[in-house]
């Protein structure tokens, strides 16, 4: 939703010239199409987390971004000819707690992209999320497969899917028309994070992690589905013992609306997975148990429907994996969720859920790992 920017100008101006300069600000922002637009995302979340080699700890905290990451960004769009637009989007993350940059420090860390339109499709440039990371305009998997599709951190939903959440730089999209409901969506990352040096002016290309993906989507009335081949290309270099292998993932789903509720499922199979499951801030610091290259499968059933007024969304999640360098170290985990939104009005809503996590890793040479992590969160949300 756009908004008009208010300028404050700390001189005295007479009336007649402070509404000429309103009128000429307001003017030149409708002649440019630009929307200013954000979210800010302000809650309080309740952690009971226990593991085999620690006490149980209780934690009470204040977290931004709970049920949708808090933002601040612009759109723009021109129209060239018919049927033939550019458009910009540039859009940053912050901790709405603290007043600090997400994203690695990144001034548009969600996205910073420009994009030409055509009859033919549209062709996408810049840094933005993966076909499969629920997060972004360009973003073509979980916003048809999962109910709870980005937003929602903590053990909610971040890391139940490999490649969940994750943006690249260096990127370069392609999306045809939808013909009969069917569109083909390509992407490639010269540089996955140049943070991380992963710089796309290198000249040997397995000196740089990179990203490639394909997807297939389909969207006819209540029905829409999603098909998503996507490869992380992992840099190699001298030394490197984390192995030489890509990562592979096919993802797999749909959702259908049935009116009173809406349906979901999907399905994930992926080979040499690195950093899997106990990735995320919860489980970082337990035990030190890591998946580096393993193969498995994820899965997703959910539901969503109004109650109340409101909307609530059921999810559950389950994967397995087993690590390829140690057949016998597997790893599987379960998330069940239940959450509920309820609007105050068109921009403003309260939220609440409750979430449960298990992650367990045993077996071969890998170090024990059984973490079980229940975490409650409520929180105010507003659009502008």
């Amino acid at each position: 939703m756009g908004t008009r920017t208010k300028v404050t100008v700390m001189h005295r101006l007479r009336p007649p010239v402070i509404a000429c300069s309103a009128f000429a600000a307001v003017s030149c922002a409708a002649a440019a199409d630009v929307t200013v637009y954000g979210v800010v995302d302000l809650g309080a979340a309740c952690i009971v987390r226990e593991s085999l080699d620690a006490s149980t700890t209780h934690t009470f905290e204040e977290t931004s971004g709970f049920s949708s990451g808090s933002r601040f960004g612009f759109k723009a769009h021109e129209d060239l000819a018919p049927g033939y637009q550019v458009s910009v989007r540039l859009e940053n993350g912050f901790a709405a707690d603290a007043g600090t940059l997400n994203q690695g420090g990144r001034l548009f860390g969600r996205e910073a992209l420009v994009s030409l339109s055509t009859p033919f499709g549209t062709l996408s440039a810049g840094r933005a999320g993966v076909l499969t990371s629920g997060s972004g305009s360009l973003e073509v998997f979980a916003s048809r497969t999962d109910a709870l599709p980005g937003g929602w951190s903590g053990i909610f939903n971040i890391g139940n899917f490999a490649h969940q959440s994750m943006r690249v730089d260096n990127l370069l999209h392609y999306s045809t028309a939808a013909a009969n409901g069917l569109a083909l969506h390509l992407q490639y990352a010269f540089g996955n994070d140049v943070l991380a040096g992963d710089d796309d002016g290198l000249p040997n290309e397995r000196s740089r992690s990179r990203y490639a993906g394909a997807a297939i989507t389909y969207d006819n009335g209540p029905v829409s589905l999603a098909l998503v081949f996507d490869s992380t290309l992992y840099k190699h270099k001298k030394g490197d013992a984390s192995g030489a292998s890509d990562g592979r993932v096919v993802s797999f789903g749909g959702s259908w609306n049935l009116s009173a509720f809406k349906l979901f499922a999907a399905g994930q199979i992926v080979r040499h997975q690195r950093a899997a499951y106990n990735g995320e801030a919860l489980f970082r610091d337990r035990r030190g148990g890591v998946m580096d290259d393993a193969d498995g499968f994820n899965a997703h059933l959910g539901v969503s429907f109004r109650a109340a007024a409101g909307d609530v969304q059921l999810a559950a999640y389950h994967g397995r994996l087993k690590q390829n360098k140690d057949a016998a170290a597997k790893t599987r985990h379960w998330n069940l969720v239940a959450a509920y939104t309820h609007p105050l009005s068109k921009q403003t809503a309260l939220y609440a859920g409750v979430a449960w996590k298990s992650v367990v890793m045993d077996g071969g040479s890998a170090k024990e790992l059984n973490n079980r992590t229940t975490q409650m969160a409520a929180g105010l949300r507003h659009r502008f």
